[in-house]
């Protein structure tokens, strides 16, 4: 009888497709599925075509660039919060695995309204803060 010929090539990729690809930053793994973010990009375009999430401000090359800064930013920052919110959102509402990129994808659609209520939040807090060490 043959012995099984197999080459560490083949168990190498057999394995390694196995395995989830996770961003790294400066040598950092940030815990980020590049699959999540994908879909967390997605839904955060989808949030900007379809429901006007950003709408533009003036006219002008001026408000062109500001606008199309603003997307941009919107959408990396969406992304981020979809791409580490979405696995514990379905793991607490006991989803499925495949669930989680439909998820991720809500999320990312979802958090441009949830990001300006944290930056209202942390505003007014800061402006309060500001008073209170002002005032005499």
């Amino acid at each position: 009888m043959a012995e099984p010929n197999t080459s560490a090539v083949g168990v190498t990729l057999a394995v390694s497709g196995a395995a989830v690809p996770v961003l790294s930053a400066f040598g950092v793994p940030l815990g980020i599925s590049p699959d999540i973010l994908i879909a967390g990009f997605a839904g955060s375009l989808a949030a900007m075509v379809l429901l006007n999430s950003v709408p533009a401000r003036g006219y002008g090359v001026w408000a062109v660039v500001v606008t199309t800064m603003r997307r941009v930013m919107v959408a990396i920052v969406s992304s981020l919060m979809a791409a580490y919110l979405a696995r514990p959102v379905a793991n607490e509402m006991s989803l499925a695995l495949g669930w989680t990129l439909l998820m991720a994808f809500a999320v990312g659609a979802g958090a441009q309204p949830i990001l300006e209520g944290v930056v209202a939040a942390a505003r007014g807090a800061v402006q309060r803060a500001i008073d209170k060490v002002s005032k005499p």
